[in-house]
């Protein structure tokens, strides 16, 4: 049959498989020959015979078809001809208004789809089917197949059929005797089995049975003899309780006795020493008045002979002394008041701020330099600089100084408090002292009573000062109260925490040392707190600028306790043990509100606990703060401002992920917008958006969840994390349908998440059409500012950021202030890749990351790498963290 038009043809040049010249050519070759499409396709080598089977079997969906169970439309067969059906094979069994399902015994047979395509004018779909059984079909159908009338050559000879007929019913009764004699003495065989199998069944039940009476007998014995022994032990435990008891009331009698006599001996003592030190003071106090009453005497006689005049020089130098007195102290005062004075004439403050100042003085009766701090008037570095040459102590700043820690252990953590004074070095046998207030000669006596040491007072800034004490005390009073914590607990009874120990959860040395690792780690900024048990310690790290750092070591005895706090503030179950448990808590700390996130997971030697600290008010912040260079910050404004399509941020756990997202969210959260979110767990709660938890146990799952916001009418949706398959279709599905969907992935950078995205089923186009920007980040260390130092370059260094060694490097030293670890801090790198007609393009033919990621450069992206180079050269960070962020070996 001669095609015009080759429908099957068409579909292999819409899939890429051939191009159009070629299928001319196929034609051609096709009408000159009369073989079939497939045989001239694999003819010229233009696709193998496995390829159109695959290809067909994707684009029909080729499936089995039972025809004996299939219910065929009366109709349906009659829409192709007994020719065709006869000549293919194939019979039409489903219609639909625009498809044919048809039956046939070769499903690939391009020429016979070919063909009924163009018979029917309807789209067929082939399943495969047995030969008989579409022959069966026909022949219903379309009736049996006309053969014509029989030549006399080929008539039956029916009495010889008869007799063949005879021949097979008689080979057929024979054929069921042997059947029926095989049969019986199988039955047979059967029986005398049974017989053998329900003989060794009893054989075996009596065995088992005498068994199980021996095994009975023999465990009701050793059940006696145990029952025995444990009788045996538990009277002589009980023995050697009672002899213990009786003991122990012994000792405690003998030692009330020796008590009490030494109570009462050493009253007698003292009443002993009272009576003879009173009566030597009396002794002593009798000779004084002797001695005073001699030379009143004495004085009266000499007095007799002085002259008034005398009498009147005495009264004036009593006089003068007051005077001078009086000057001193004005003089003093003078000196106060030139503060105001030397602020306004600085041009810190004006004279009006002095004269509020001076009025709420008088009203709160606090410091003048204190009321213009607080207010922000005066920035407290000034202030104290004023005060200093003022005062005439030096002037010390604390975050550049190193200071020992057992210099503040020589004072109570109380005492430093009190005054706003802390310790910071030993000098000349003297002991240097910072305080805001050195003119206090209260606090100066209070220092060298408590110390022995003579002191040394230098002036600094009070919030330095308390900074300070925080910093070092905070080690200090974690110590006190673990040992008020193991004097108070039986270390042989921490073994296993029971009730009574439970019911000492909330004493006070516990709630101190937990609330003081906490305190602790809020004040060193860390992230996380790891509580890690080992065979005789327990090791307490904090995450601090991505790094763990070791802080202290706890007794193993302490370990039960912590962790039975922890779980009771996290609401966790305290006795569970056996399996990881989650907990959150909110509390507050140095007046700011931290959320907790507490795990607890069990290990060899107990159980590990880690909390994670998110500081609610540093989530919030503007995209300015956010660490993106002025180009970035461009790009995300760009991306933000389209109506829908998906939002994804991308990199490892920790890079800022979700701070990005909750600052776009922000930055898009009007009273016009309806937001609602889906996280796992909803880290941060926002104001004026609707947030979902997710809840396995519930079946609430993203997926779920995100098929229920879509009939909430909202306008932008964000996705804690897309993990599956089907939670990135129904983003794709919201995202194409008028959506912003914001969301996370786990990918290295902006062009390997398309293909992570091609890898999770979607298709090309359909991320083209619905992905509007991708933002890749990661964070890196920033150098400490005071201990920032210059120098030169090797030439590896240089090699790797393509500069010459004109150009200087930066690296931290190591100070207090950063812990000696060179590092304060952190920002981001990013890679914001926006879809533009270019990278869409590369996207729908399938093009490989690489190439999408040059050209989205090419049009103005800048990668990580580059955005970390740029904050090498400018002194951000350190060549370290180039290479740890950046993947370069």
């Amino acid at each position: 049959m001669a095609i015009n038009k080759s429908v099957i043809g068409e579909t292999f040049v819409r899939a890429g498989q051939i191009t159009e010249e070629q299928l001319k050519l196929v034609q051609k070759k096709q009408e000159t020959t009369g073989k079939r499409l497939e045989d001239v396709l694999q003819e010229e080598g233009l696709m193998t015979e496995e390829e159109i089977k695959q290809f067909l079997k994707r684009k029909f969906n080729i499936g089995f078809v039972d025809l004996a169970k299939q219910e065929i439309q009366t109709d349906t067969p009659l829409l192709l001809s007994e020719e065709l059906a006869r000549k293919y094979t194939v019979i039409p069994f489903k219609k639909s208004s625009y498809r044919l399902l048809v039956a046939m015994a070769d499903p690939y047979d391009l020429q016979a789809i070919e063909e009924l395509t163009v018979a029917t004018e309807l789209n067929i779909l082939p399943r495969q089917a047995e030969a008989k059984e579409i022959m069966k079909k026909i022949n219903d159908h379309y009736g049996e197949e006309q053969s014509g009338d029989l030549s006399p050559a080929a008539e039956i000879d029916f009495a010889e059929e008869e007799k063949i007929v005879k021949l097979r019913a008689q080979s057929k009764l024979e054929e069921e005797a042997k059947k029926a004699e095989e049969a019986a003495k199988k039955q047979a065989e059967l029986e005398v089995k049974r017989k053998a199998e329900e003989a060794a069944r009893k054989k075996a039940e009596a065995e088992a049975q005498k068994a199980e009476e021996e095994a009975r007998q023999r465990a009701e014995e050793e059940a006696k003899r145990k029952a025995e022994a444990e009788a045996r032990r538990r009277a002589e435990e009980e023995a050697k309780r009672r002899a213990e008891e009786a003991q122990r009331k012994a000792e405690e009698e003998a030692r009330k006795r020796a008590e009490a006599e030494a109570k009462k001996k050493a009253e007698t003592e003292a009443k002993r020493k009272a009576a003879e030190k009173a009566k030597k003071q009396a002794e002593l106090e009798a000779k004084r008045k002797a001695k005073e009453e001699s030379k009143k005497k004495i004085a009266l006689e000499e007095e007799k002979g002085r002259k008034k005049a005398g009498k009147d020089e005495v009264l004036s130098e009593e006089k003068e002394e007051k005077k001078l007195s009086k000057q001193e102290k004005k003089k003093l005062e003078t000196k106060r008041a030139r503060l105001g004075a030397i602020l306004v004439e600085k041009g810190l403050i004006s004279e009006d701020n002095l004269e509020a100042a001076l009025k709420i003085q008088k009203e709160t009766k606090k410091k003048l330099g204190e009321i213009l701090v607080d207010n922000g008037l005066v920035q407290e570095d000034d202030l104290v600089d004023i005060l200093s040459e003022q005062m005439g102590f030096p002037y010390v700043e604390l975050s550049k100084v190193l200071i020992n820690p057992k210099v503040p252990g020589l004072i109570k953590e109380s005492l430093a408090r009190k005054h706003v004074l802390i310790p910071i070095k030993i000098e000349n046998g003297r002991l240097v002292v910072a305080m805001s207030d050195p003119l206090n000669v209260y606090a100066v006596d209070d220092i060298r009573i408590a110390t022995g040491y003579g002191v040394i007072p230098y002036i600094a800034g009070k919030r330095e000062i308390l900074k300070a004490i925080e910093f070092h005390y905070g080690q200090q009073s974690t110590e006190e109260a673990i040992e008020d914590l193991m004097r108070e607990l039986d270390a042989e009874e921490m073994e296993e925490l029971d009730q009574k120990t439970l019911d000492e959860i909330n004493n006070a040395p516990l709630v101190r040392l937990v609330n003081s690792l906490l305190r602790q780690a809020v004040i060193m900024k860390a992230s996380d707190i790891h509580v890690e048990p080992f065979e005789s310690r327990v090791r307490v790290r904090f995450r601090i600028d991505g790094d763990l750092q070791e802080i202290m070591s706890l007794d193993i005895n302490t370990h039960a306790a912590v962790v039975a706090r922890i779980k009771i503030m996290g609401k966790m179950d305290i006795a569970e043990k056996r399996i990881p448990q989650d907990g959150r808590v909110g509390i507050k700390i140095e007046d700011r509100r931290i959320d907790l996130r507490l795990a607890s997971m069990p290990t060899t030697y107990g159980e590990k606990m880690v909390i994670r600290l998110l500081d609610r008010e540093n989530i919030f912040i503007h995209k300015s703060q956010l660490g993106f260079t002025e180009a970035n910050i461009e790009r995300l404004d760009k991306i933000i401002r389209y109506p829908y399509g998906i939002i994804l941020a991308t990199g490892p756990t920790g890079c800022g992920k979700t701070s990005t997202l909750y600052t776009v969210l922000s930055e898009l959260n009007k009273v016009n917008r309806n937001i609602i979110t889906i996280e796992d767990p909803v880290e941060f709660k926002i104001s004026g958006i609707n947030q979902v938890q997710v809840n396995p146990k519930a079946n609430l799952t993203f997926a779920n969840g995100l098929r229920s916001i879509l009939r909430q009418d909202p306008d932008i949706i964000m996705v804690g994390e897309i993990r599956d398959t089907e939670t990135v279709q129904i983003a794709v599905r919201a995202a194409i349908t008028g959506h912003l969907v914001l969301s996370t992935v786990h990918t290295n950078d902006t062009a390997s998440t398309i293909i992570r995205l091609i890898d999770m089923g979607i298709e090309p186009y359909l991320i083209s059409n619905s992905v509007v920007g991708i933002i890749a980040q990661r964070l890196v260390k920033k150098i400490c500012p005071e201990c920032k130092e210059k120098y030169q370059s090797t030439e590896k260094e240089r090699l790797l950021l393509e500069i010459d060694s004109s150009v200087p490097l930066y690296t931290g030293r190591g100070c207090p202030t950063c812990n000696n670890t060179g590092y304060k801090g952190r920002t981001a790198i990013a890679e914001i890749m926006e879809m533009d007609a270019k990278v869409k393009r590369l996207i729908d033919i399938g093009e490989s990351a690489d190439l999408i990621k040059q050209t989205a450069k090419e049009h103005g992206m800048i990668d990580l790498q580059e955005n970390c180079r740029e904050l090498v050269l400018n002194g951000v960070t350190t060549i370290d963290e180039y290479i740890r962020n950046t993947y370069i070996s």
